[in-house]
């Protein structure tokens, strides 16, 4: 299933390898080129903003505004938060694994609904749209504050 990364057109980079989950993995980073972007083609742009309160705001050139709320994924991390810090203060084998449990939940769950969200992107929108995404650089150090029990703390 990988032939078509042999037509020439890709550049092959380092390979890392991986142990991961009792299995191996080899890694290799590719790049390929692609063709400046012709605007001709281009009918319809939309400006994605990207955040935690909405996980993606849109507008188009047609002046709509799309909000797609992120309030309940932030509670759902916001409790996976409290969760995770109750197991890790009980220091047990069982709460080990339970730990371990949870954090690929809320992985699978997180990256579940950004699926949902760009399924959504892109079926709304019509062939030949241009998306324009925000400049996502530094946004994994910035925090959002979540209240759990009365008070604030960052997810």
């Amino acid at each position: 299933g990988m032939q078509h990364f042999f037509d020439g057109t890709w550049k092959w980079g380092t390979a890392k390898l991986v142990y991961k989950h009792k299995k191996w993995f080899l890694h290799i980073s590719m790049t390929k080129e692609y063709p400046e972007l012709d605007l001709t083609k281009v009918n319809h742009m939309v400006g994605i903003d990207l955040g935690i309160n909405f996980l993606a705001t849109t507008y188009d050139n047609q002046s709509q505004t799309r909000f797609y709320p992120g309030r309940t994924m932030k509670q759902k991390r916001g409790q996976y938060k409290v969760l995770r810090k109750q197991l890790q203060m009980r220091q047990t084998p069982s709460a080990r694994k339970r730990l371990k449990e949870i954090g690929s939940r809320e992985n699978r769950y997180v990256t579940d609904v950004n699926h949902q969200v760009t399924k959504a992107l892109v079926e709304t929108y019509p062939k030949g749209t241009l998306f324009v995404i925000e400049n996502l650089k530094g946004v994994r150090s910035a925090t959002e504050k979540v209240c759990v029990r009365h008070r604030y703390v960052s997810v």
